[in-house]
């Protein structure tokens, strides 16, 4: 039926409670109670239960024996195997030990026989080596005596000598004729850059070159503390005068020793007009007087100052002795 109240409309379903649907319960489960069911006590016979309690002890017995057994087995088999490895280990072992010590052995005697050797080699390089050394000592000794030691050139047809450094070697005199005359040159067998020379009284030269040779000379001549070059086989020639670098002086006599500025009136323009001129070059002069009739001078020419400098030139200068 509907009821209105206050304008809400109202359904009411009447409806009898016993028509109305319900949900089915579930019925519980019925638990089922446990049975407790007595044990049992089996009732063995005394004789029965004295037999099964032997059989229990023997059995037991005979297990602890094979396992006694089994280890006791197990034991002597270890120390079997074990003896045998350890036999094979100390075979192998001692084998080792001879081999290493053989190699050992060699080894040594191999290093000591390569150190002997190397101690032979090393004593005779010592002993080579101190024969070098002393070698070498008596070469430098024989140098220097040889570096200082002179010789002595003796010239007994032109009468006169002097001394020289030995290691220059021998000297060589070369005799050049000419038309009228003769002139020589004398060198050294080991230094080419040392001569001397000099013109018989009757040389005359047979070029006509303005350029004369300083080795051709007949001396010089000495006129009022002045110096005059003279040319070959001209005696009193006052054409050339030198103004000498150094003066020396030697028993009995003094020697001029010249250089390219000692010949004062050679210049650039007399030589260019055709005028004669004495040709010294770069070189040093040395220049005496001798007293033989047929040879009255003779010139040097000094042509390397390293093997043999100003100062030795002018003391083989002073080293001059004239018969």
């Amino acid at each position: 039926m509907d009821k209105k109240m206050d304008g809400v409309k109202i359904s009411v379903n009447e409806t009898d409670d016993s028509q109305v649907e319900r949900p089915l319960r579930k019925k519980a489960a019925v638990r089922k109670k446990a049975v407790r069911r007595k044990a049992v006590k089996k009732v063995v016979a005394p004789e029965k239960r004295e037999m099964i309690e032997k059989k229990l002890q023997k059995e037991k017995k005979d297990s602890k024996g094979g396992v006694l057994t089994m280890a006791i087995s197990v034991f002597v088999t270890a120390l079997i195997v074990g003896g045998a490895i350890y036999a094979w280990q100390s075979k192998v072992a001692d084998k080792d030990v001879e081999k290493v010590s053989s190699d050992a052995r060699s080894s040594r005697q191999e290093f000591e026989k390569r150190l002997d050797n190397l101690k032979e080699k090393l004593l005779g390089t010592e002993k080579e080596k101190e024969e070098l050394l002393k070698n070498k000592e008596e070469l430098e000794e024989k140098a220097k005596l040889l570096e200082n030691a002179k010789k002595n050139y003796i010239n007994d047809e032109m009468g006169f000598s002097f001394l020289y450094p030995a290691i220059f070697g021998e000297v060589e005199i070369e005799i050049i004729a000419s038309a009228t005359g003769t002139k020589f040159i004398g060198k050294f067998s080991k230094n080419d850059k040392l001569i001397f020379g000099g013109t018989s009284a009757d040389y005359v030269r047979a070029s006509t070159s303005t350029v004369m040779d300083f080795i051709d000379t007949y001396g010089f001549a000495d006129k009022k503390n002045k110096y005059y070059y003279q040319p070959g086989g001209m005696d009193e020639n006052t054409d050339f005068e030198i103004q000498p670098a150094k003066i020396v002086g030697y028993r009995g006599g003094e020697a001029l020793l010249l250089n390219k500025k000692s010949f004062s009136g050679q210049d650039e323009f007399s030589k260019n007009s055709g005028e004669s001129f004495i040709d010294i070059g770069e070189n040093l002069g040395g220049l005496f007087n001798l007293k033989n009739k047929e040879y009255k001078g003779v010139a040097f020419v000094n042509m390397d100052f390293g093997l043999m400098n100003v100062e030795e030139f002018a003391e083989m200068l002073k080293s001059i002795e004239v018969n």
